[in-house]
């Protein structure tokens, strides 16, 4: 009996689920005769990059695809055990030789990204003076360490892993097929746990289903003590203990957790992954030391990060004044000021109290027109408005206006001021990013696809675009996109650095473009 994820293996690309811009480009390049030398697919493991590289691969070849067939035009390499030049040359005699009984020989070469560096200068050999007859369809998951030589002669085709909804349609389609007895709950779990991948929910899916009789259905406590995961309300006791700052009550949970044979590092990663889909100004700070609960001792790693968090939490709301100034950059600046020695104010000014006013007031009515751009329903609390021709000149704020001067410089504080003053919880993941600007282009790079996934969410995005105005901001997957030597970290941009120079001497540059990164050490290692 096959397993589910290679029985429902798709064999034409009209089957293939969840990559819908990449099999229209496909099967347009087949309809039209368009076929290139060679492709790249990139995406995570089990999205689907071999099975499409086999369907395509018949398909212009107008072969009828079976799992279990095998055409001599069609050579399926792996990179990882067919790694070294010898393996590349003799290749390249092999591809000389026209098809038996196919248009094209193709050669499919799964995590390409596993070739020497002499084998990639052998392979680009012949993909700049490709015969007529020969295809290559590469796959990796790690595109950064693909040669810029070997990618830029390539059609590059990116895959991503599936959504919940979706996988949750097709884990339901399947069950019903197979006849299993499962709850809606239940494959929620299963399409987390699976994280977009087919082959692995497909793979859960098929150990669930031998577990209980058909009559019985297969609800959400059943995955859990199956696949050895903490249950939801476990870790919602948990957290609202960690919300509440009641030590008694985390030691508690976390007690009820353990003793019920759920590892700390199972914990962990329950109490990431729901932090991140509800993510609040007291949860997200947890994250980060949540990442330390590695190695030894994880259960006090994870018993210190819980107490520990919250007693900083608490320390901050005994002290709001500290809190808005730290999450403030425009307040922080004026921690000098406010540090003074208390000194007895002498009266203001008619002139310059008016003066505040009106600056306040028009700092409020930009914060209204931020906040409704943004699509936030955060109340603020603004002063009356003021009519036009009673403002006098004061300083630009720190708001969109002020994002962007007269003379084109971009003001990276004024932009954390405007994220800020709407959502200080991104700050977070601001504070873990680098960033590049360029002209009219503002590109983010989080350090972990943690911080990308909440910045990233829709309602967040909105507010990072709404807090700038005539730029083009987009945020990096780390997944896919490669941190540049010349982006700059949070702090480095809030002292006015937009890139870094690129010390890279000119010889390095040219053996990086031949044999992918390269870098020089300067440090002794010895």
């Amino acid at each position: 009996m096959k397993a589910l994820y290679r029985k429902y293996r798709p064999l034409k690309l009209s089957d293939v689920v969840g990559q819908d811009k990449t099999i229209n480009q496909l099967q347009g390049a087949i309809a039209q005769n368009k076929i290139s030398h060679a492709y790249l697919f990139i995406g995570p493991r089990g999205c689907g990059k071999t099975s499409v590289a086999r369907i395509f691969a018949h398909e212009i070849n107008q072969f009828d695809y079976q799992l279990e067939d095998s055409y001599v035009d069609i050579i399926e390499i792996d990179a990882a055990t067919f790694t070294g030049v010898d393996n590349i040359r003799e290749l390249r005699e092999k591809a000389m030789i026209i098809p038996t009984t196919g248009k094209y020989k193709v050669y499919i070469i799964d995590e390409v990204h596993m070739l020497s560096t002499s084998a990639f200068n052998a392979l680009l050999k012949i993909l700049e003076e490709p015969p007529a007859h020969v295809v290559f369809i590469m796959a990796t998951t790690n595109p950064e360490k693909i040669p810029a030589t070997i990618a830029s002669r390539t059609q590059i085709y990116r895959f991503s892993l599936a959504e919940p909804e979706l996988m949750q349609n097709f884990l339901r389609k399947i069950s019903g097929q197979e006849g299993i007895n499962i709850s809606d709950a239940a494959l929620r779990i299963i399409s987390e746990r699976g994280g977009g991948s087919f082959r692995d929910s497909l793979s859960i899916l098929d150990q669930l289903s031998t577990i209980s009789d058909k009559e019985q259905q297969i609800d959400e406590t059943t995955v859990s003590e199956a696949l050895g995961i903490p249950s939801q309300q476990g870790i919602s006791d948990l957290l609202q203990a960690y919300q509440e700052s009641d030590t008694t009550k985390i030691t508690e949970a976390l007690s009820i957790l353990l003793n019920a044979g759920f590892t700390a590092d199972s914990i962990t990663t329950e109490l990431i992954q729901q932090i991140i889909k509800a993510p609040s100004p007291k949860t997200l700070p947890l994250i980060e030391r949540l990442f330390s609960v590695t190695g030894n001792f994880l259960e006090a790693k994870l018993t210190v990060a819980l107490i520990s968090t919250t007693q900083s939490l608490t320390t901050k709301t005994a002290n709001p004044l500290a809190t808005s100034q730290t999450s403030n950059p425009a307040m922080a600046s004026n921690k000098v000021i406010n540090s003074a020695p208390a000194v007895e104010p002498s009266p203001p000014s008619p002139s310059t109290a008016q003066k505040k006013s009106e600056s306040s007031s028009a700092f409020a009515n930009i914060r209204n027109q931020l906040v409704k751009n943004a699509k936030n329903h955060k109340a603020e609390h603004a002063l009356p408005p003021v009519e036009p021709e009673d403002l006098t000149p004061v300083a630009p704020p720190t708001l969109p206006e002020a994002v962007v001067d007269s003379a084109g410089s971009f003001n990276f504080n004024g932009f954390v001021a405007n994220v800020s003053n709407v959502n200080p919880t991104l700050l977070t993941a601001l504070k873990k990013s680098f960033f590049l600007i360029n002209g009219k282009n503002f590109d983010i790079y989080p350090e972990k696809p943690v911080y990308w996934r909440i910045l990233s969410q829709k309602n967040n995005l909105d507010i990072l675009r709404g807090a700038i105005n005539s730029i083009n901001l987009t945020v990096k997957n780390p997944d896919t996109d490669v941190i540049p030597k010349t982006a700059v970290s949070f702090d480095q941009a809030a002292v006015g650095q937009t890139a870094k120079p690129d010390t890279s001497s000119p010889n390095l540059s040219s053996l990086s473009a031949i044999m992918g990164d390269i870098q020089e050490v300067t440090d002794n290692p010895f």
